[in-house]
């Protein structure tokens, strides 16, 4: 069995205006344990919460892919407002240790009424890490349709990635 080592930085932010902290943060853990295999921030942690096409991945990206590239390792961002026209996505970009994109998840179940602007994606996402296996990856509320767990095992996935906000309790069980 492979073990993977996953570093997970659910951070307390502001709603928006978080990349300098996000990068004092990322810089702090990596230069100090360089065995950390994949690094996943919060959803939306970078970028805020309101949709703007000033703070979409594409603004981002070469902040990440710099970042994978410099430390050796994966790197799951959290998630992060993607413009197609007029079609808003949550999408979670995972960029490897070459500082390449590999995959990209939509978010399946936007949480409404708070993302009542956001059009569900209609794939699950997995990609190989090399030498480990499979990973899927879902977003905050997919977790709560068993389908989208299932979807993503039957796909190989041993291990799922859900990067998550989750500010307020809407539910006893939370």
């Amino acid at each position: 069995m492979t073990i993977l080592r996953i570093c997970s930085l659910q951070l307390d932010l502001a709603s928006s205006g978080n990349q300098k902290k996000i990068v004092q943060k990322i810089h702090h853990v990596l230069k100090n344990d360089d065995r950390t295999d994949i690094l996943v921030l919060s959803e939306l942690a970078v970028s805020g919460v309101e949709p703007d096409k000033k703070k979409s991945f594409a603004t981002f990206s070469p902040l990440f892919t710099d970042l994978a590239r410099k430390y050796d390792t994966w790197i799951i961002p959290g998630t992060f407002h993607e413009f197609e026209g007029d079609i808003i996505y949550n999408t979670c970009p995972v960029i490897n240790n070459k500082g390449e994109l590999v995959v990209k998840a939509r978010k399946l179940y936007p949480w409404l009424p708070y993302e009542n602007q956001i059009t569900p994606g209609n794939e699950i996402c997995t990609f190989e890490y090399p030498g480990a296996g499979i990973i899927g990856v879902h977003i905050c509320y997919d977790l709560w349709f068993p389908e989208t767990s299932r979807a993503l095992a039957m796909a190989g996935a041993e291990l799922i990635i859900n990067p998550t906000l989750t500010p307020t309790q809407d539910r006893e069980i939370e």
